[in-house]
């Protein structure tokens, strides 16, 4: 998490470090942190959490790491009422501007996917659970990805702003065309919400082009 909070010029003195805390640990923390290595995935640009998501995260990852059950008390939307979950957290990630926990949900029986500012109430219980060794992070969310409904768009992008958009972007970038002084590019995204806030931090160096109505109604987004 801090080699992608970090500058990109501070790369090779972060790896280092890393390096060094990681060679006095004892055996058994150098496995905690390939566990949370392995349970942690952030596409995009990442943030650092607010205060409210530093307070979850933290217990998240403890939990994760000594296979804790958690309980949440989570409400899925405004409009829902509050409900109490007992959950097996199996890993993190970051996307779409926001944080989220992937976890067994013992009361609907089925992985689900929780959004960290949702949590209202947090606490790890004494109990453990089993491990699931046949559970992969990043496998599972590529499963979700390839189910889910996708959206082509097409956008610009100048110079100075391309090696940004590839490094950054959660979206799947298919091709890429010079034009007008910078980039077209086509890509296949997830969430045209998701989109339209990502390219609103490029200011004038991002355009939206299609879908025409899309482009049309993010661009009356933009300020005057």
């Amino acid at each position: 998490m801090v080699k992608h909070f970090a500058d990109a010029s501070m790369g090779a003195p972060i790896q280092s470090a890393l390096a060094k805390i990681r060679s006095v640990l004892p055996r058994d923390r150098q496995d905690d942190l390939d566990r949370l290595a392995q349970a942690t995935a952030i596409f995009g640009e990442s943030r650092l959490p607010s205060g409210m998501d530093q307070r979850m995260l933290l217990p998240i990852q403890q939990a994760i790491i000594v296979r804790r059950v958690l309980r949440m008390t989570y409400r899925a939307r405004a409009r829902d009422d509050d409900t109490v979950r007992d959950v097996e957290p199996l890993g993190v990630t970051y996307h779409s501007a926001a944080w989220y926990l992937v976890a067994w949900c013992r009361l609907r029986k089925a992985f689900r996917y929780f959004k960290i500012e949702r949590m209202r109430a947090l606490a790890v219980l004494e109990e453990c659970f089993a491990p699931r060794p046949d559970f992969s992070l990043r496998d599972h969310l590529c499963e979700l990805r390839s189910a889910g409904e996708r959206f082509a768009v097409r956008v610009w992008f100048s110079p100075d702003a391309i090696e940004r958009a590839r490094r950054e972007s959660y979206a799947e970038i298919q091709t890429e065309q010079m034009a007008k002084g910078g980039f077209e590019v086509a890509m296949e995204t997830f969430s045209l919400e998701w989109l339209a806030h990502w390219l609103l931090s490029f200011g004038p160096e991002a355009e939206a082009l299609a879908p025409a109505n899309y482009a049309c109604r993010w661009s009356r987004r933009l300020p005057p």
